[in-house]
Order: structure tokens, then sequence, then C-alpha cells
């Protein structure tokens, strides 16, 4: 909950160049309905280790000036072309933050749905949910 904290995630990100995983949750499956917002942003550089934070969490409130960083450097970040970043539907994170939130510019951010569909079952009864895709 300290926005020094968040620049510093991202900073260590940017320059180490890591390999990461990320995730949002949202307050509603439809980025396209008036007042859809990303209640909390996780990022993991680690084995279990990561770090989540709230963005628009009714419990949380930033300043709008902080809001506004935030939500820079997640832009900066997902928009990194010298980063790999990887995630679960990553699509619909992607589709989310587009049309919630106006971020235009996504780089090297893979997703481990599409990857398991493509390399091991094209089946469609299968489940694509994280756990079986980690089992």
């Amino acid at each position: 909950e300290d926005i020094e904290r968040i620049r510093e995630v991202f900073q260590k990100v940017k320059e180490e160049k890591l390999l990461t995983s990320w995730d949002i949750e949202t307050n509603t499956l439809r980025p396209d309905l008036l007042g859809a917002k990303m209640i909390i942003f996780s990022i993991s550089h680690k084995e279990r280790q990561g770090v989540s934070f709230p963005v628009d969490h009714k419990d949380h409130t930033w300043t709008e000036e902080e809001r506004e960083e935030i939500l820079q450097l997640i832009h900066e970040y997902v928009g990194n072309k010298e980063t790999y970043k990887v995630g679960q539907n990553i699509g619909f994170d992607i589709r989310f933050l587009m049309r919630a939130y106006g971020m235009t510019e996504f780089f090297n951010n893979l997703d481990i749905k599409v990857a398991y569909y493509l390399t091991t079952s094209q089946d469609k009864a299968k489940s694509f949910t994280l756990s079986t895709l980690a089992y």
C-alpha cells in the first residue's frame, strides 16, 4: 500500500529485464461497462514471491496523482519491448486494460492458456484453468 514500493517493483523489473508473470482482478468481466475497474494488479518475478496492490479498490484510495502514476507504470510495464511477461488468459487482461483504461501498447505478453492450446491440446472439452495448466 505504498507508492514507493510499487515504483521499486516496476523499476527492478525494467532494469534487470526480468521474466515476470502478471494478473489483474476486476470488478466485472465486461470492460466496456461504465464503472469497470481493475481492483488489484499482481506481479511476480520470482518463484513463490509476488506483489499485489490495489488500483481502484473501494477500501484503498490513492491520491489522483498516485493513481495516475500507477496506471502509467502498468502501461509502461505491459508495453515494454525488452521484457517478457506471462499470464494465464492474459488476453482478457489486455482487452480489459485497453477498453477500461485506454492502454494501447502490449509487447511480449505471452498467454500460457494459448501456449497450452497450441502445444498440448486443442480439445475444447478440456479445462484451461490455471490449476489444470499447472498440473
